[in-house]
């Protein structure tokens, strides 16, 4: 059989810091994704959850979903979906006034579900668990069983796998590789596209299909599985996502004032070379600018002209600037100043040793960090996170990254403090 292989579809989003643009919507990624399943002939269209975003619902989501499905059911293809953290609610009331032969929503009630599909004599067995809340802090697995017969059979589930936040369905992925019974897992909840081959069954993460957020890198679009009895024989991806997210870093340390412009427009057009094959995509890209120089005060003026333009047809969606004038910080770190301090825990960073030496700094920047984030005040941010590295919880590296910035600038207000 030939199965078409993808998942958090958010219907109802679209890709963020990109002019106004339909094709760069959700719905009109899913309308793609229907378009490759016909071209492509396939027999049954696999959903790993999250088809609908939380912050639209029916609203926005509805009428393209069920338009996509409408045309793959006239085809006679087989939909089998499952709901995720983000759609548990509203996936069933949308699937119930429409499902029939060709399509299924599978392991309602957080309990495993299986549907044979037959095809032209072949049998196939797809096994599927849904979110019955919003938050599971259960592996799902743990209550997993399937007939062992000879019928080819494919696990379907929205999960975290190898995660330590417990909120979406834990799973080792060694539970699900060690599902010898399989023929493959199709999972979701990671926007970004991940095989994990090896031991046991293939487990097969197919992102998001329409890349939505800079951190969702590289290629997006869905998988093309095809099974020959219980083998795999083919598995790829095609690309269908109008856009492409590609961050680029630009060191200035050894540029004059009037270099610094023409050098970030020459890694542009170095970043559209690299691309060359994407003519048909949008490369958006998010500009990080660092180093150290005498000059660092006056570049953000110098690139203000670049901020949110289109440049060879790469779109700049921001840039940021991690700049600082050159300092001995030997020599500043010794005594008991601030300035002193900061170049202390400045040369700690850079050293690698700030666990050991100011270990109670570290301990205390991340309680913080962390109290803020669990605070009350911002339970609605919280629950509507997305699983962009961006959202996660703050761990010891992003509070040594707070400090390093924290202390940079201090160490450059002290210093121009100094001067006057």
């Amino acid at each position: 059989m030939k199965l078409l292989c993808t998942g958090d579809l958010h219907v109802g989003r679209r890709s963020s810091g990109l002019p106004s643009d339909e094709k760069h919507s959700c719905a009109a990624g899913w309308s793609r994704v229907v378009d490759t399943a016909l071209t492509e002939k396939v027999d049954v269209v696999l959903l790993s959850g999250d088809l609908m975003d939380r912050d639209n619902l029916f609203f926005e989501a509805a009428g393209p979903l069920e338009t996509g499905l409408r045309r793959l059911v006239d085809e006679e293809i087989h939909v089998c979906a499952v709901a995720g953290n983000h759609d548990f609610e509203a996936l069933p009331q949308f699937f119930n006034p429409i499902a029939g032969d060709y399509l299924h929503l599978l392991g309602l009630d957080g309990r495993w579900e299986s549907q044979i599909i037959e095809r032209n004599g072949d049998k196939l067995r797809v096994v599927g668990w849904s979110f019955p809340s919003q938050h599971v802090s259960v592996n799902p697995l743990d209550s997993f069983q399937v007939e062992d017969d000879n019928i080819p059979t494919i696990g379907l589930l929205h999960c975290d796998v190898d995660s330590s936040d417990n909120k979406y369905a834990p799973t080792p992925l060694n539970d699900l590789k060690g599902k010898d019974n399989l023929s493959f897992w199709l999972i979701g909840h990671i926007h970004l596209p991940a095989q994990y081959d090896g031991d046991g069954p293939l487990v097969l993460n197919p992102g998001s299909p329409q890349a939505m957020h800079p951190n969702e890198r590289g290629d997006h679009g869905p998988w093309i599985v095809e099974l020959n009895g219980k083998t795999l024989s083919e598995t790829r991806q095609i690309i269908t996502s109008t856009v492409k997210y590609c961050p680029m870093e630009v060191d200035i340390s050894s540029y004059r004032i009037e270099e610094i412009k023409q050098s970030v427009l020459e890694e542009i057009r170095n970043l559209r070379k690299e691309q060359a094959r994407d003519t048909d995509r949008v490369i958006s890209t998010r500009i990080k600018i660092t180093g150290k120089s005498d000059i660092y005060a006056n570049i953000r003026k110098e690139l203000s002209t670049l901020e949110t333009a289109t440049v060879n047809n790469v779109h700049i969606e921001s840039i940021t600037y991690e700049t600082s004038r050159p300092l001995d910080l030997e020599s500043l770190a010794n005594g008991k100043s601030a300035a002193a301090v900061a170049a202390q825990v400045l040369l700690c960073i850079e050293n690698k040793t700030l666990a050991q030496e100011h270990s109670d700094l570290l301990k205390n920047t991340l309680d913080k960090m962390r109290s803020v984030y669990e605070a009350n005040a911002y339970v609605n941010i919280s629950d509507n996170k997305s699983e962009n590295e961006e959202d996660a919880p703050p761990d010891e590296q992003a509070a040594v990254d707070i400090l390093y910035a924290q202390c940079t600038a201090l160490l450059d207000a002290l210093m121009n403090g100094d001067r006057k």
